[in-house]
């Protein structure tokens, strides 16, 4: 039950980061696409658990949802930096 719980945290994590980001998207076909892509290389990071087994899966899956939420940050900053600079010069 406990390996179920935290082989699931990623699947949530993605999945609230997606809905959250494809409400915003100015291109929703374009958001969709990029989940299709990250679909196609969750499947094939997944098959790394054959060789390296499944802790190493976690790993691979905790790496990337901290990149992916970086990256939400780091863009999160750049809007809030040029909605500053529009405000300031209005």
């Amino acid at each position: 039950m406990v390996a179920v719980v935290i082989f699931s945290i990623p699947v949530v994590f993605a999945g609230i980061l997606f809905a959250s980001e494809f409400r915003n998207a100015e291109s929703p076909s374009a958001a969709l696409g990029a989940n299709m892509l990250g679909a196609v290389a969750g499947g094939l990071l997944e098959s790394l658990s054959l060789p390296f087994g499944m802790r190493a899966l976690l790993l691979v899956a905790i790496g990337v949802c901290c990149l992916a939420g970086v990256g939400l940050w780091a863009r999160h900053q750049r809007m809030e930096v040029v909605q500053n600079a529009s405000v300031g010069s209005a």
